[in-house]
């Protein structure tokens, strides 16, 4: 039986609709580079699977140079900001090395913001410290994005010195935008959500998202799991005072088909999905081929027609007005990698969100 959509579109032509329209000749792109070389991490904080095992080597950052000229040579591409992970910033032993390395400064030539996570449980002297070595040498005009990766229980139970700690250390960095982060794993507090989400909103001054580090931990089982309990989170969410949450959830969804974030990691680059925020993963899936611009639209438009033709697997995509969008964001090739054919998106919801 042959599917149609779209107005008696069939499923396979609209495919090859899609790749015959190559993102290579798409006329604006935007590009986010992660670059998995932190190294170890002293703090044990739940529901983290990220490998405290990351490094780079001269090899690495020749790479990455390259690949940064490479981007830059797109017509109408933007090249947005430079991922630094994967650990606490603050709390790593090779972070000030990477920063004297002018492969790694160089970058900055083209991007135009870095992003960085920490749990700002190191001391305000350290942190201070490894400002002036670190984030302090790149060009003024760069932005500074930080996610704060919050402990919930200590801060529902109003841990003083875990709250002084944190608010010490965002005075040092009150230049950053900034953004709170827990992560998502099966929890008694879980269920407490959107009274955390208000409390940092109104300590804080910001919202509250879900990282999606058990992607990491490679499981299905894991994986299936917490996405179930991720949807059920956001589902709930709705009716609470977090429409700033929930629409953020709504416009990560809908980012198009031309916002790419790149993964880098051991000489080799992957292309990252988005479950509700771009996640890592390196199944050989979502490996590019090689470090050239044509290698990664090659990439990106193979998994475009291999996600439509599973489409046709699943139980809901092929009615669903989120298919491209899916398509967009990779979400069917991992649903494909993990045997998932139901539907894990608060689907409802981000159409009620993006007003469709």
């Amino acid at each position: 039986m042959t599917v149609t959509l779209n107005g008696g579109v069939s499923l396979k032509e609209r495919a090859q609709n899609a790749s015959s329209r190559a993102l290579s000749e798409v006329n604006q792109m935007t590009f986010n580079l992660s670059l998995e070389f932190l190294d170890k991490c002293g703090f044990q904080c739940n529901g983290c699977y990220v490998n405290r095992r990351n490094n780079f080597s001269d090899a690495d950052l020749a790479n990455i140079k390259e690949l940064g000229e490479e981007l830059s040579k797109i017509e109408g591409a933007e090249l947005n900001e430079v991922i630094v992970g994967p650990t606490d910033f603050f709390a790593t032993e090779n972070v000030e090395i990477l920063f004297e390395k002018p492969e790694f400064l160089g970058l900055f030539d083209h991007f135009k913001a870095i992003t960085i996570t920490s749990t700002l449980m190191s001391s305000p002297a350290k942190v201070a410290n490894l400002m002036e070595t670190t984030l302090n040498k790149l060009p003024k005009d760069v932005h500074l994005e930080l996610f704060v990766s919050l402990d919930i229980e200590r801060l529902i139970y109003e841990d003083i010195g875990y709250i002084m700690s944190l608010e010490n250390n965002l005075k040092l960095l009150s230049h950053a935008n900034i953004l709170f982060i827990f992560n998502m794993h099966k929890h008694p507090l879980f269920e407490n959500y959107a009274e955390i989400a208000k409390m940092v909103n109104e300590r804080f001054n910001s919202h509250l998202k879900m990282n999606p580090s058990f992607f990491r931990g490679r499981k299905s089982d894991l994986i299936k799991r917490e996405l179930t309990e991720w949807k059920k989170t956001i589902e709930h969410a709705v009716g609470t005072d977090l429409s700033g949450v929930l629409m953020n959830v709504a416009d990560d969804y809908f980012g198009g088909s031309t916002y790419v974030t790149l993964a880098y990691k051991q000489r080799k680059l992957y292309v990252s999905p988005c479950f509700y925020d771009y996640v890592f993963d390196e199944h050989p899936m979502f490996e590019v081929g090689g470090l050239t611009v044509d290698s990664i639209f090659n990439k990106l438009d193979n998994l475009t027609i291999n996600q439509y033709e599973f489409a046709e697997k699943t139980t809901e995509c092929l009615e669903c007005p989120l298919l491209s969008s899916c398509v967009s964001k990779k979400v069917l090739a991992t649903m494909e990698q993990h045997g998932i054919t139901e539907c894990l998106m608060p689907k409802d919801i981000i159409l009620k969100m993006t007003n469709r």
